[in-house]
């Protein structure tokens, strides 16, 4: 009866020594060579004043970067490839009671082109583009509606590309989403393109009846 009662304990130790070599080899460091090696990092410029916690991303546009105040002042401030301010720009509407900001960009002659949205004093609500000088003074705008704009840009031309979707969302999620808009701050809106995503029909496969 002993010889039994040894050989089980024998082969259950054998089982537990194996399991835990197994759970100690997996908590074990990968190897040097299993580790993931990363590229050196590129030239990195700091800018305290746009990165900060609680803030909308900045955005990027010709080599400058944009940061949007959260709230209802409606200013950006541009920063140059080496992280110096270059100019700070606030959004002014006539009519306006409040104005916020949803991505802003560069024009060619070195002012800013902001988007949002607006409270007019009489109540009703209107998405915009707007422009600067370089001076930061605000000099033209054109009301969309309620075109929602995510990115916007400036043409050679000095009219206004702005890619968005064409109704609050909220209120229509099956409104037009990806839709490129072309506008003039002089004849307001030139061009509007829909984005279409076409789906794959699997049609029969033709007969040989239907070729002769």
């Amino acid at each position: 009866m002993r010889t039994p009662s040894a050989f089980l304990k024998a082969t259950l130790a054998a089982l537990l020594l194996s399991c835990f070599a197994r759970i100690a080899s997996a908590q074990q460091p990968a190897s040097p060579q299993a580790l993931v090696t990363l590229s050196e990092p590129v030239p990195s410029t700091l800018y305290p004043e746009a990165i900060c916690a609680h803030c909308i991303v900045p955005e990027w546009d010709r080599g400058y970067l944009f940061h949007l105040e959260i709230g209802d002042l409606a200013a950006v401030t541009m920063y140059d490839k080496n992280g110096k301010k270059v100019l700070e720009a606030r959004v002014v509407l006539q009519d306006a009671a409040r104005v916020s900001l949803l991505t802003a960009g560069a024009t060619h002659a070195g002012g800013i082109l902001a988007a949002g949205g607006a409270l007019f004093n009489d109540g009703s609500n209107q998405r915009f583009i707007a422009k600067t000088d370089p001076a930061g003074r605000t000099v033209q705008s054109v009301h969309m509606g309620r075109f929602t704009t995510r990115h916007v840009c400036e043409a050679s031309d000095g009219t206004v590309w702005a890619l968005g979707h064409a109704m609050d969302l909220r209120d229509s999620p099956q409104a037009d989403k990806n839709v490129l808009r072309h506008y003039s701050f002089e004849l307001v809106l030139l061009e509007s393109f829909v984005l279409l995503v076409l789906t794959r029909v699997d049609l029969p496969s033709p007969t040989k009846e239907e070729f002769s």
